[in-house]
């Protein structure tokens, strides 16, 4: 839009609490345009708060000569501005604004058009963007409730769902997993063990060892809890992946197909490393905790064997910046 309509700038301030705080900008010399970047400033201030203040586009053609001229503004060479505001379900949440510094740039109506049209297509999709974000958390609060009852019935350590969540997330994030990814990862996270709702409690809870015939019927967990996923309707494919594959390991010596190296999926390898590491560093009925560095020994030794060399790189580097930053 900005080369479109020959302006040398073009920006996105959004609205936070009383301010106005850049979101986006574009310019032709960002050395030049940063200036206006920088600062948050009241919404009752200047122009871009009086298109907001009166939901209305507003332009000039000669920005120093305005009442309302800002003199940081002014400094910087700013000749013509034009300024619409942007709605979210009809609230004012913003303004979209262009800007001209070489050239006194006439406000055309077909400019003032364009510029709105964007703004409503803007509007539109952060209002998309909202929903989906209120419909993933109301889905992330009921996968939730039901990882802490499955954690409760398993007698796992207090917050073990929310641990290992957090770890796989970050995880994710480190190997820039994209948005719908992560949270394919995330749901997958909280109900990786909902299998184990078919294993008996007597197995379940057991102190000690389990024999040959226990540890088999311990294995059906992850097939069982794929099958009763697979009845939560709109769960994505890449967590039910999640729920079967993540006790699969990278030599091919896992449950319950035995897969190995790629023909695991890319979430279930990152989700394996951080259950691991949760149920090492866990006070569990058959064990005490593991300390954090005796753990994380432990994961660098199955790299190449049960877990992804390429995952336990990325986890070991997360867990020691956070050893350093702390």
């Amino acid at each position: 839009m900005r080369l479109i309509l020959g302006f040398d700038a073009s920006a996105y301030y959004e609205l936070r609490g009383t301010s106005l705080q850049a979101a986006y900008r574009s310019s032709t010399n960002e050395q030049q345009e940063a200036p206006l970047h920088r600062f948050e400033r009241d919404v009752s201030r200047g122009l871009l708060g009086q298109a907001m203040l009166t939901n209305s586009t507003i332009g000039t053609a000669d920005y120093p000569s305005e009442a309302r001229a800002m003199p940081e503004w002014t400094t910087t060479g700013l000749r013509s501005l034009l300024a619409t505001p942007v709605r979210d379900a009809g609230s004012v949440v913003g303004v979209l604004v262009l800007m001209s510094y070489h050239n006194w740039r006439p406000i055309t109506p077909p400019a003032r058009r364009l510029l709105e049209a964007v703004a409503l297509r803007l509007g539109y999709i952060l209002e998309h963007e909202r929903v989906l974000k209120q419909v993933e958390l109301t889905v992330e609060g009921g996968l939730m409730a039901l990882g802490a009852a499955l954690e409760a019935r398993d007698m796992e350590s207090f917050g073990h769902t929310q641990r290992v969540v957090a770890y796989a997330e970050d995880l994710g994030a480190a190997l820039g997993l994209p948005r719908a990814a992560l949270i394919e990862l995330k749901q997958g996270a909280y109900l990786h063990d909902i299998g184990k709702l078919m294993v008996p409690d007597a197995l379940l809870r057991k102190p000690g060892r389990l024999t040959s015939e226990e540890f088999q019927t311990m294995q059906q967990h992850a097939q069982q809890g794929f099958a009763l996923a697979s009845r939560i309707p709109s769960l994505s494919q890449g967590a039910l992946d999640v729920i079967l594959y993540h006790h699969e390991d990278w030599d091919g010596g896992g449950y319950p197909s035995g897969r190995s190296a790629l023909q695991i999926t890319c979430l279930a390898r990152i989700f394996a490393v951080c259950d691991v590491y949760e149920a090492l560093t866990s006070v569990r009925p058959y064990k005490p905790a593991w300390p954090a560095d005796v753990a994380l020994s432990e994961i660098e030794a199955q790299a190449g064997k049960k877990f992804d060399p390429e995952v336990v790189a990325a986890f070991l580097e997360m867990m020691n910046s956070r050893t350093l930053a702390s």
